[in-house]
């Protein structure tokens, strides 16, 4: 074999084990997923549904945005002791910051956000965010469909991800729906959901403040928290924001469960105020503060600023991080 051709040989032998070398590792890309992808429960029995993540590397934070059909499926509440319905931590990360966990059964959405804090580093592999417990309401089949998902390392800046969906079969109930006695309380509840603020006796008004929910805002005022929300036109309790004027109707709320209180801005039965909007107080050990314009994301003033989102996020009482306004102005520390 002359050198030409023996050099040749060496440089094709060479491109086939580079191209087996690499390949494997360019193909590999991280995937958020619901597990299992098709699932299947009764009518009221449970299935346990997993969100994961597979083949990240140096994962600090996640966040995911998951939408059923509520007309077949619910949320079982996998912590009773708290506000309103939540889902399971999952083991992946260190769940040292909560940024959201909560599920609506009437919309038919879980938010969910957690990050790891120091002295806990960032993770590589696969495991899972969060657990979801769905109990069966109705036949037919319901999608589970990630609207967004935003995974980020130590610096707040976003991992590239895809997203597998899911849909869960559920059976084994009656095909005719059967008028039952709960059902003019279901029709009560939904028209309360469009029911105008002029259609209540208001008591008076409260201005949402920095970690408030209408949890603490009603008990605040011993006013049912559903009936404020139906008042005002909020079809999911677990969102409301910052700065929203709420009237308060008078809905007696006995007996009122222990948990987070928020501070009166009127006294019930006495003159009823219309307070102005008020901008939430900065925590202390703020570097810098930002004023959100439109268009801008958390990710990137996180980048701008050399923080991390989740830091943010908490200094700030942001539950959900996809959610800022313009207007807002942010603690960055």
């Amino acid at each position: 074999m002359n050198r030409i051709a023996r050099l040749s040989l060496q440089v094709l032998t060479l491109v086939v084990l580079l191209s087996a070398s690499f390949t494997p590792a360019m193909a590999a890309s991280t995937i958020v997923a619901v597990s299992p992808a098709a699932g299947a429960v009764n009518v009221g029995e449970t299935l346990v549904v997993n969100v994961t993540v597979a083949d990240v590397t140096a994962l600090f934070g996640a966040e995911f945005h998951l939408t059923f059909d509520a007309g077949k499926l619910e949320v079982v509440d996998a912590d009773p002791a708290t506000d309103g319905v939540q889902v399971a931590l999952g083991s992946f990360l260190s769940n040292d910051f909560v940024a959201q966990n909560t599920a609506s059964n009437t919309a038919g959405t879980v938010d969910f956000g957690v990050s790891q804090m120091s002295p806990h580093g960032p993770v590589s592999g696969s495991g899972v965010i969060a657990t979801v417990t769905f109990k069966g309401k109705a036949n037919g089949s319901a999608a589970l469909t990630f609207s967004s998902v935003l995974l980020a390392d130590s610096s707040g800046t976003q991992i590239g991800a895809t997203f597998q969906n899911g849909a869960v079969t559920v059976s084994g109930g009656s095909t005719t729906p059967v008028p039952t006695t709960a059902a003019p309380t279901t029709t009560a509840t939904a028209t309360a959901t469009t029911t105008p603020p002029t259609g209540c006796t208001v008591q008076g008004y409260h201005v949402v403040r920095a970690g408030e929910t209408l949890y603490s805002i009603g008990r605040a005022y011993a006013t049912l928290p559903n009936k404020i929300a139906s008042c005002n036109g909020i079809v999911n309790v677990s969102r409301i924001y910052v700065g929203t004027k709420l009237a308060i109707p008078v809905a007696p709320w006995s007996p009122i469960p222990a948990g987070p209180v928020a501070v009166k801005q009127f006294t019930p039965g006495g003159t009823v105020p219309t307070p102005d909007p008020v901008t939430p107080t900065p925590v202390p050990g703020c570097r810098y503060y930002h004023t959100v314009v439109r268009g801008d994301t958390l990710t990137a003033i996180a980048v701008r600023y050399g923080a991390s989102v989740w830091a943010i996020g908490r200094a700030n009482s942001i539950y959900n991080l996809n959610l800022i306004y313009p207007g807002q102005v942010l603690c960055i520390p």
